[in-house]
């Protein structure tokens, strides 16, 4: 439950850079997870009532035997709830801090450490980006994204030619302008007009420059990053 709760309040935090309609949202999904982890609990003390009165009686004696083992079914089903919760909370807060995603865009849900997204996003970077996050989340044990979709490029040919156009640029900035990066470290998709930079650079100054050099490429609406220092 700790790490539900810290989980939770990583969410509340990152999601203030968001708009309020966003942030109303977030908290609903968060909400209706904690919702479930109540019903889970409320479930499963119902059956645990349940099977404690349910205990057989042989000869006016009771089956001490079944009563521990219903009993133990209960708590490792409560337990396992309580962990799917967490799993999903601890996911959603993930995807709020990442700058490449956008939390309202997917789904995630939680069944005996399986994790399942369902949603829209807008690349195939935010796509790897989605799954990666939720594979290495302690206690997930498989992640099922069939059902998390990438919006079509709607202007493939004017993409391809921007990711071309800003790679170019950005391999002469570095060799003739002594850009302060490696081209070959940053990863350019472009989808719709938005251009993706993943990677890592050496420092601030770098990580402005290339957003500067992508920004200028004719046809680009956005730019989204992800370059560590």
């Amino acid at each position: 439950m700790k790490k539900l709760i810290l989980s939770i309040s990583a969410l509340i935090l990152a999601g203030s850079a968001f708009a309020d309609n966003a942030i109303q949202d977030i908290g609903n999904a968060v909400g209706d997870t904690v919702q479930g982890v109540g019903n889970a609990v409320g479930d499963v003390a119902h059956g645990t009532a349940n099977a404690v009165s349910d205990v057989t009686t042989t000869n006016g004696h009771h089956n001490t035997r079944a009563d521990h083992s219903n009993n133990n079914n209960v708590l490792q089903q409560m337990g396992q709830s309580i962990n799917d919760a967490a799993i999903t909370a601890t996911i959603y807060a993930n995807y709020t801090t990442d700058p490449l995603l956008n939390p309202l865009q997917i789904n995630v849900e939680t069944n005996n450490g399986e994790v399942t997204l369902k949603g829209n996003v807008d690349a195939d970077a935010q796509y790897e980006r989605a799954m990666q996050i939720a594979a290495n989340t302690n206690g997930v044990k498989d992640v099922n994204g069939r059902d998390l979709t990438v919006t079509p490029s709607h202007q493939f040919f004017a993409d391809s030619y921007i990711t071309l156009e800003v790679k170019m640029a950005l391999l002469r900035s570095q060799y003739f302008d002594s850009g302060n990066f490696n081209t070959w470290n940053i990863h350019v998709e472009t989808n719709n007009g938005v251009v993706y930079l993943i990677g890592n650079v050496a420092d601030n100054n770098a990580q402005n420059r290339i957003i500067e050099i992508a920004k200028s490429i004719n046809g680009v609406q956005d730019v989204k990053t992800d370059l560590s220092y």
